[in-house]
């Protein structure tokens, strides 16, 4: 396979379940009240996107960003869903990146390799494509998060079905809106 095919596969499938945590995350999103609405009625939440952009890890951050865009214009449903993007400059500029996403751009979800439970302080959601522990309960320890809904939602069933994650996500977020 080569390197092209590879990332285009790899794309598919981040796609995928992207569509799959925005639906989820859309819905969840509105109960924090962010959203207002567009001229056609919908409404509109922002979504936030940190990744590094810029520096030596820039080709996997620009990746992701494209999959993250292409995942919100396939996006078709109830919500408009606005991106804001930010770079981190693979360096320790992604806690402060993702506090100015919350407090000045007012965003509802963070997509991010950044998993950091002072986030839950703020209810925003996070969804995260990076697991850096073995153990899977090791995110379940952020309490408001889309971290523990996407990834043991993944690791649970065992599956890349997206069939089988969205059960298993539409079940874990009716959790999360309990709490």
């Amino acid at each position: 396979m080569n390197p092209l095919t590879k990332e285009a596969y790899q794309m598919r499938k981040v796609c995928a379940v992207l569509l799959i945590m925005l639906v989820a995350v859309a819905g969840c999103g509105i109960k924090n009240g962010n959203g207002t609405k567009d001229g056609e009625g919908k409404k509109v939440i922002k979504v936030g996107f940190i990744a590094p952009l810029t520096g030596d890890r820039r080709v996997q951050g620009e990746a992701a960003r494209r999959g993250f865009e292409l995942a919100i214009q396939q996006y078709k449903g109830d919500f408009k869903i606005v991106p804001v993007i930010a770079d981190d400059r693979n360096n320790d500029m992604t806690s402060k990146v993702a506090r100015k996403l919350i407090e000045q751009d007012k965003i509802v979800a963070l997509v991010s390799p950044l998993a950091n439970p002072a986030l839950n302080n703020d209810k925003v959601i996070l969804l995260t494509g990076t697991q850096r522990d073995l153990e899977p309960d090791a995110l379940t320890k952020l309490t408001y998060g889309v971290t523990n809904l996407l990834l043991n939602a993944i690791n649970n069933a065992n599956s890349d079905n997206p069939v089988k994650i969205k059960n298993a996500l539409n079940q874990e977020a009716k959790i999360l809106e309990s709490n």
